[in-house]
């Protein structure tokens, strides 16, 4: 059997048609997996690392720590004196750790970290003097700065806040101290404070 010319063209071109489908069938599915695992990234936020606080207890008394905010939770409890411990976190939107420190007499300090689009911060979050309900700060710290605050009902507990070099976090020592240091301010001035 002799196919024409026309025949031949004709099977030949049903042939590469049919080829080329199968290949472009092929050539799409396989690169589908790519857009699909490079959404997240995309979609993730600007933040890549999340906060980590290493807590120094300097204070002269234990410290009852609440970690409210973190993923994952990394301790909950108590840092008796002269203890360590730490708090880290890693959120998608807000504050990415906060931890309310407890002293036996009373005193509490609630503190939040967050590594957002430019400088890292630690701010005093809600509860402070006065009752006031709302955030201070942000105080930012750019790699190995550091700053002397106090805080308590009476204004004399100290705590050293320091921005360490990163690593896998953004990295935070927090110390504890059992008096305020003579050039420390104040994490949440009270309105009347503010000029």
């Amino acid at each position: 059997m002799k196919l024409s010319p026309r025949t031949t063209t004709l099977t030949f071109g049903l042939l590469l048609a049919g080829l080329l489908t199968g290949c472009a069938a092929t050539g799409t599915s396989a690169p589908a997996a790519s857009p699909s695992a490079s959404v997240p990234r995309e979609a993730a936020p600007i933040r890549i690392k999340g906060v980590n606080f290493q807590i120094v207890n300097n204070s002269g008394t234990a410290i009852n720590l609440v970690n409210l905010e973190t993923t994952p939770m990394s301790i909950v409890g108590t840092i008796e004196d002269g203890g360590t411990g730490s708090a880290s976190g890693k959120a998608t939107f807000g504050e990415d750790v906060e931890v309310v420190f407890g002293f036996p007499d009373g005193d509490t300090l609630k503190l939040r970290g967050y590594n957002g689009v430019f400088l890292p911060y630690v701010r005093e979050g809600g509860g402070g003097r006065g009752g006031e309900t709302g955030l201070c700060g942000p105080n930012e710290f750019t790699e190995n700065a550091e700053g002397d605050y106090y805080f308590g009902v009476r204004g004399d507990r100290g705590v050293t806040i320091k921005r360490l070099p990163d690593d896998d976090w953004k990295q935070f020592l927090i110390t504890f101290t059992a008096s305020k240091s003579a050039n420390s301010t104040t994490l949440c001035p009270p309105p009347n404070d503010k000029e």
